[in-house]
């Protein structure tokens, strides 16, 4: 009886607001976090993006809102950003799961494919800000990230600018009405699923791409590597493996104590494995509670999240 009402009463909610005016569902969905439960939040952060999607390719001017993640830290999202509505309601994925369950103030966090800064954010509940390291290469993204750090009073290391296995300059391709998802691998778009109201991109931005082993060689010699496990979060849409083959003189290093947390689709599978294996990795898939499994292989055109470590 109880869930038959609980159906019945949310789904008069989503036909009450199917029929509001844009600007009060945004107005409800920005008081909601602190008053409702986390289903009706779930419920008004679906209408209001297929709202903003259904039939509308237009980046809307929406409101900036100041969340808490349920961290002690705060985050600036743009409400009508595909890639940023996960974030209101604190939704948690694996990988930052992981990162709360293993990360210690000892660690040094890599963050590259850092985004506006959410798992940096998770990380820094753990790790000092002084032993991270940020890596984004939109330019846009690049200062959302730095204002979410300010909002925070954190002083992490940030680099705008993209990771490759050569020095160059590349075309970053960005998709519409989103912060995330932006690929140097043109290809990355035809190798997935794309989002609801997601369009191909053809819009990018021209940035400058190094070398990680160049620039570790001077980073390192004024901020040397904390005395416990190096973790190194990568997700660069599909530009995975070229960002891995320029650190290759970092992995062979710091293998015994390394940890990479990597988002591999299925098209990648076997060539990301074989050369993470080559380090002496042993590749894990990561579960939602943060815990490690026997690695298991996407379904075609998904992805999974996968740990790297040495095999214990």
């Amino acid at each position: 009886m109880i869930k038959l009402l609980s159906t019945v009463m949310f789904g008069l909610l989503r036909t009450v607001l199917s029929v509001l005016p844009r600007s009060a569902t945004i107005c409800l969905l920005k008081y909601s976090r602190n008053v409702f439960s986390f289903r009706l939040n779930v419920i008004l952060e679906e209408q209001l993006y297929a709202q903003l999607l259904k039939g509308n390719s237009t980046v809307l001017d929406l409101p900036r809102l100041t969340i808490p993640v349920p961290i002690e830290r705060k985050m600036s999202i743009r409400v009508g950003d595909e890639s940023q509505r996960y974030y209101w309601c604190g939704h948690f994925d694996e990988v930052s799961c992981y990162l709360l369950r293993h990360l210690n103030a000892t660690d040094t966090f890599f963050d590259i494919g850092t985004n506006c800064g959410f798992m940096t954010l998770v990380a820094s509940s753990r790790v000092p800000a002084p032993q991270i390291y940020c890596f984004e290469p939109n330019p846009n993204t690049f200062r959302e990230l730095t204002n979410n750090l300010q909002i925070n009073g954190l002083q992490a290391n940030t680099f705008n600018l993209a990771l490759s296995n050569k020095k160059e300059q590349c075309r970053l391709y960005v998709p519409e009405g989103a912060c995330g998802g932006s690929s140097i691998n043109a290809k990355n778009y035809e190798r997935r699923d794309l989002l609801p109201g997601e369009q191909r991109p053809t819009a990018y931005h021209e940035v400058d791409a190094e070398v990680f082993d160049d620039l570790w060689k001077d980073i390192s010699a004024k901020s040397p590597l904390a005395p416990g496990r190096v973790v190194i979060k990568l997700d660069a849409e599909g530009f995975e493996l070229a960002i891995i083959a320029g650190m290759d003189a970092f992995v062979k290093a710091n293998a015994a104590r390394l940890t990479i947390l990597i988002e591999v689709y299925e098209s990648e599978y076997d060539a990301a494995f074989k050369t993470l294996e080559a380090y002496g990795l042993a590749g894990f898939s990561i579960q939602s509670d943060g815990l490690t499994a026997p690695a298991k292989r996407p379904d075609k055109n998904r992805f999974q999240n996968y740990c790297f470590m040495l095999p214990s």
